[in-house]
């Protein structure tokens, strides 16, 4: 029978001072140990469930899984106090009949962020460490000269990601994704493994009693505490198979119900999120490209630009836009869109209207905890004007009052991206938000406001109605008609497009927050 040991540290019996010790299940195979760090707050014992879990499937492929859990001081670790605890609960594995040097160090919430640190930093050699509703920061992460991410240590790191996760939100852990496996240098493939569980919400990670924290800020879970602890036992072995190269623990990873991140990950690409990689930002409009930035915005080159065309009447002539990141505010040089084109209204051959764009995508909060926005809150995007590209297209008839003057131009393209991001989500999420989701709409332009900086420093404005139901997305305008004496603003039409990556992370999370919260969950603590 399995043995959960409280081994007292200190002068005053009490558990705020224990340290819980689990030995394996059974006493044959390979000694690893896992010493788990609390999050901030959730008491030490809530993790024992689903240990017994992770021991349970750990005994089943050749692995003697010693654990701990070590209760930090007002349940919280830091830096400090990690150093302390972890020498405790090596003291307290070893003299349980602990042996061996394959250790590995876990964390939930913030105790992940603790963990990971003190691996990098530390003396002690870890196997690898397992994040649980935490990340890998960014400033842990750089852009190679070849394009692709490169991190600042070699410690194999498990991400493990909970999908209705109200903390650490889905599009946090996409970016994650995108870094750790799609883009990671070759060096390092293979290190940084990310999982996504369905159904997760963060307080699935442990058990018992919900905090009230996590209560007023997490997400339902959609699948029940035994369940969870399954799948995130299977995912913990898994990770330790791959490093310890045990063939049938491995496996386990694949046998995991995992949401598939390709839609944020897509949204996100078309974008063009800062995230990723910086921007180019050449001193001429048309950026230099380069591997290690971003020359422009996939969604307005393929989308927004094309809404703010129109439909040209002779099928053979296209619109083709080439947007380019820039600082919208920047006046030396100053960049802006043009058109370059020489079709003829009645052409017969193929022929383009090639036009150039300009964007600034602006982000919420530069603090990487997993609670801000990871889509860009606005695109800063200077278009032509309708009326200017259907000159340009051959369209004699083309006016500007009824074409741009009097639009919602910047509403009408907003609108398409919530209809993409709606779209391009998946079944699941569009379920929640259908039956849940405080729902994104469109209101009216803003403006216009001709004098630059007016449009410049005004935001794309998120209206929340009184009764908490819908968002309405209103975007600041400015625009002048293509004759207009100065060369630089004739014929412009200025927008603030909401991101096709914002919209998707509102559907899959934003929409969800206050609507679909944690229900009352018992725990039922079974030590034996």
């Amino acid at each position: 029978m399995k043995k959960i040991i409280f081994s007292v540290i200190g002068l005053a019996a009490t558990f705020a001072n224990a340290q819980i010790i689990m030995e394996p299940p059974t006493t044959s195979g390979r000694d690893v140990a896992l010493i788990m760090v609390q999050g901030p707050g959730y008491p030490a014992d809530g993790y024992i469930p689903v240990i017994q879990q992770i021991q349970q499937f750990a005994s089943q492929n050749g692995i003697n899984l010693f654990a701990s859990v070590p209760t930090f001081p007002d349940n919280k670790a830091d830096a400090g106090n990690i150093i302390t605890e972890f020498k405790k609960s090596m003291d307290g594995l070893k003299s349980k009949g602990f042996t061996g040097n394959d250790v590995f160090l876990a964390g939930h919430s913030d105790g992940g962020a603790i963990a990971l640190d003190y691996a990098i930093k530390g003396t002690q050699v870890l196997r690898g460490v397992i994040l649980e509703g935490s990340i890998m920061k960014r400033d842990q992460r750089s852009i190679e000269s070849n394009g692709f991410t490169k991190f600042s240590h070699s410690v194999p790191t498990l991400t493990l990601c909970g999908e209705l996760d109200g903390i650490m939100r889905i599009s946090r852990c996409a970016e994650s994704h995108w870094h750790q496996t799609e883009n990671i240098d070759q060096s390092q493939k293979d290190l940084f493994p990310v999982v996504a569980l369905k159904g997760l919400s963060h307080w699935r990670f442990s058990s018992g009693a919900i905090p009230d924290t996590i209560k007023q800020n997490d997400l339902r879970a959609e699948i029940e505490e035994k369940d969870a602890h399954t799948q995130i036992a299977q995912s913990f072995v898994g990770f330790f198979g791959q490093i310890l190269k045990i063939q049938s623990a491995s496996q386990l990873m694949a046998n995991t119900q995992q949401v598939d991140l390709k839609p944020l990950v897509n949204a996100m690409v078309m974008e063009g999120s800062f995230y990723m990689k910086k921007m180019c930002n050449s001193g001429t409009t048309v950026n230099v490209e380069a591997p290690d930035c971003l020359k422009g915005s996939p969604y307005i080159n393929q989308f927004s630009s094309l809404q703010m065309a129109g439909e040209i009447l002779n099928k053979n002539i296209k619109v083709v836009n080439d947007d380019n990141f820039h600082i919208a505010s920047t006046l030396i040089p100053y960049h802006h869109p043009s058109i370059n084109s020489t079709c003829d209204g009645d052409t017969q051959v193929e022929c383009k209207v090639n036009t150039i764009s300009t964007t600034e995508n602006i982000y919420e909060s530069t603090e990487d905890n997993g609670k801000h926005a990871v889509g860009a809150t606005e695109m800063k995007t200077k278009f032509k004007s309708r009326e200017a590209i259907q000159l340009a297209a051959g369209n004699k008839k083309a006016d500007f009052h009824e074409m741009d003057e009097v639009t919602d131009r910047c509403g009408e393209i907003n609108k398409d991206v919530i209809q993409w991001a709606y779209d391009h989500s998946s079944d699941e999420a569009k379920k929640r938000y259908d039956s849940y989701g405080e729902k994104l709409v469109v209101g009216a332009d803003l403006g216009p406001y001709n004098d630059g900086p007016s449009w410049i420093w005004r935001s794309l404005q998120y209206n929340e109605n009184k009764e908490k139901t819908q968002v309405s997305v209103q975007s600041p305008a400015m625009k002048f008609k293509a004759d207009f004496f100065l060369e630089f603003s004739a014929g412009i039409h200025y927008c603030k497009v909401l991101s096709p990556f914002r919209a998707m992370e509102w559907i899959y999370f934003d929409s969800l927050k206050g609507h679909y919260m944690p229900q009352t969950q018992v725990y039922e603590a079974f030590l034996q």
